[in-house]
């Protein structure tokens, strides 16, 4: 059972030590060791091959990111970029996980997981902010946290989402850079939802100055193996699902236009053809009870 949290809007006047102060907040614990139920997905793509491994990226990674047209490019070049990247404050990252789940500790939530696909997608937003000089939950092309989190963590079955970004001084700390985070009404109440269990960090040092992303998820499910950016003519996958939760129907659709390509009610889908600039979502419409939700998982391209 998941027992919300009450968040009282008055509390950004205080910053996050009053939005996290019990005045403010009345929370209950929940609990996460929920049995998993196991479901089939099978789905066909026509052309690509089973795990292709892209070729290697340029060294060069000012403004790469934004002339990506592919899936499989913008994934490729923008994970070597993050991994060659000196920039990339990782101890920052970790003291403020810790800040973060100390936090939520103090109100009896459970904490957060770090998770390496969660961490990419923030890291690269944050590079990317970096690199082109904005600040924004939507890159220059348009792409989301959602579609990050979907491109670059290949197992994931999300519901619910957020994330924070910030720009702070270099001389920030974990603790500073929550502080001033706390300060802002959304920011402050996503790092104390408990609906979110996951969550990915992205530090970018420039110019003196630090760009932060937080990417949260409340991770319902995940399959038992990533898929891959182009998977092959074939490829049957096992999903975990939280416990509550049984599978209905599976899906591909459109990244672009949300139109539904293929929808399946048993274990398999038809074939679907893709281009090299088509990207496709796997999704799972789950139901608990009465209730029905939509878990988005990875993107999938033709090669």
């Amino acid at each position: 059972m998941r027992i919300r949290t009450f968040f009282n809007p008055e509390s950004d006047k205080k910053g996050l030590t009053g939005a996290l102060s019990d005045d403010y907040v009345t929370v209950m614990l929940q609990r996460y060791d929920t049995l998993k139920s196991l479901s089939l997905l099978a789905f066909a793509v026509a052309g690509g091959a089973l795990l292709a491994a892209p070729a290697a990226a340029e060294a060069d990674c000012q403004h790469l990111r934004g002339s990506m047209s592919s899936l499989t490019d913008y994934v490729t070049h923008s994970t070597d970029c993050v991994e060659g990247a000196q920039s990339l404050i990782a101890d920052t990252e970790i003291a403020l996980a810790e800040e973060v789940n100390a936090a939520r500790e103090t109100l009896g939530l459970a904490p957060l997981q770090r998770r390496e696909g969660l961490d990419m997608a923030a890291r690269v937003h944050a590079l990317d902010m970096s690199d082109r000089n904005y600040l924004a939950h939507r890159d220059p092309e348009g792409r989301d946290h959602l579609y990050r989190i979907r491109a670059f963590d290949r197992s994931i079955l999300v519901g619910d989402f957020g994330a924070n970004v910030i720009k702070v001084p270099a001389r920030y700390s974990g603790r500073d850079i929550l502080n001033s985070m706390g300060q802002d009404e959304a920011n402050a109440f996503n790092l104390i939802r408990d609906s979110f269990t996951d969550m990915g960090i992205g530090v970018i040092e420039k110019d003196n100055a630090l760009y932060v992303v937080i990417t949260f998820a409340d991770v319902e499910g995940q399959l038992d193996q990533p898929v891959p950016l182009s998977p092959g003519a074939s490829q049957s996958l096992k999903a975990k699902l939280d416990g509550p939760l049984r599978p209905v129907k599976w899906a591909l659709n459109d990244m672009t236009t949300g139109e539904r390509l293929r929808i399946g009610h048993g274990q398999r889908l038809r074939p679907v053809r893709l281009g090299q600039d088509d990207a496709v979502g796997i999704s799972i419409v789950a139901e608990a009870g009465l209730t029905e939700i939509t878990l988005k998982g990875p993107m999938i391209t033709g090669r």
